[in-house]
């Protein structure tokens, strides 16, 4: 069953009735990611944390708005924010959850790819 409260109606979820609505539910929360966006320093001190919970799949990087938190607005590509962002990395691929990268220059795709990141946002 879905997990945390919400509302359920079973008229276009489940074409109308024409499917079951239970097997729906189950399959619905069986094919859910759950994705979290690390955007400030705050949220970096707080990773390790974050990584225990269960039915987190994959950490985003927020660079441009970590690097406001660290005084650099829009500095996404400056050395201390990188090293932040590679720390984000690391410690989430030691817990076995997926890494998603946001290449801001071409030659970033490439870079992660070498650390073999596989997901890419936009």
């Amino acid at each position: 069953m879905p997990l945390g409260q919400r509302g359920l109606n079973s008229t276009r979820l489940n074409r109308y009735g024409l499917d079951d609505l239970t097997s729906f539910v189950q399959q619905a929360a069986n094919d859910t990611i759950v994705i979290i966006m690390i955007e400030s320093l705050e949220g970096l001190e707080q990773l390790d944390e974050i990584l225990k919970i269960e039915g987190i799949d994959i950490i985003l990087e927020g660079a441009a708005d970590l690097s406001q938190s660290m005084g650099m607005p829009w500095q996404s590509g400056h050395l201390k924010v990188k090293e932040k962002v590679q720390e984000m990395y690391i410690k989430t691929k030691n817990s076995q959850k997926h890494f998603c990268a946001i290449p801001r220059q071409p030659e970033d795709i490439e870079a992660w790819k070498q650390q073999s990141v596989q997901l890419f946002g936009e």
